[in-house]
């Protein structure tokens, strides 16, 4: 009798635990859900571990939180939870396609492959063509690279960049200051300045030596003039942009 009356308790107090399980349960989902949104990824994942632990199976979470270490560039904690999604049963297509751009950056690309054709069966018109860049990606895997990049010897410890074409030579800008202008007046303080090369039979870049310049006064302001030499004319174009700081040589193998 008395056993009767204990598991009678027991059950009562589990029915009655339910519903704070599952409004506990609803709320962190909503929770995360809202962090999700707002691009709250750090805070979202931790959140989304405490529905998991909730429910380990919850496919929501496990796609969100799996989605979260792909923004955050963690694709291995990424792959693992794509992994546990994919395994139930009626996973979303997206789903199929979000495990194979994982599987992807990972270098993984036969499996990539299998889960962009499970897509394509849903759009062909993605899924496909993915699956194909696969096979893409692999082919180029097992080709010797075609040029091997070195340092350009011109390069200073100073930033190089800017690179363009002028005649037959390259114009460059610099804030090095192991060249100098005889007249400069230099202050100590390093700024950037033109620079102009010629490439040399060996591939490389020879000595670079300070671009010349004239000032001409048009409507009361300085207007520089590029070059005083007239075989420097004309200027082809930008090669490279004002971003790049060193710019390599590149030498067939």
């Amino acid at each position: 009798m008395l056993s009767i009356k204990k598991n009678v308790l027991i059950l009562l107090l589990m029915w009655l635990s339910l519903p704070a399980f599952a409004q506990t349960y609803r709320s962190l989902l909503r929770r995360a859900n809202d962090q999700y949104e707002l691009k709250a990824y750090t805070q979202a994942i931790e959140t989304y571990l405490q529905v998991l632990e909730r429910k380990e199976d919850e496919p929501e979470a496990l796609a969100k939180i799996a989605d979260c270490f792909w923004n955050l560039n963690q694709m291995e904690e990424a792959a693992e939870n794509y992994t546990k999604l994919v395994r139930q049963r009626n996973v979303e297509p997206k789903a199929l396609l979000a495990y194979g751009h994982v599987l992807k950056a990972l270098g993984r690309y036969e499996e990539a492959k299998n889960y962009y054709l499970q897509y394509a069966k849903t759009d062909p018109s993605i899924g496909n063509p993915f699956a194909q860049s696969c096979d893409f990606a692999r082919f180029q895997q097992a080709q010797s690279g075609e040029y091997s990049v070195v340092e350009e010897r011109v390069n200073s410890t100073s930033a190089d960049f800017g690179p363009a074409f002028l005649g037959d030579q390259i114009v460059f800008a610099s804030s090095r200051t192991d060249i100098q202008r005889p007249t400069s007046g230099w202050d100590g303080v390093s700024r950037s300045q033109l620079f102009i090369s010629r490439l040399g039979v060996d591939g490389f870049l020879q000595p670079p030596a300070m671009l010349k310049y004239q000032n001409q006064q048009v409507g009361g302001k300085a207007r520089l003039l590029l070059p005083l030499t007239t075989a420097l004319w004309p200027i082809p174009g930008i090669i490279l942009s004002a971003a790049c700081v060193k710019f390599p040589a590149l030498a067939p193998n």
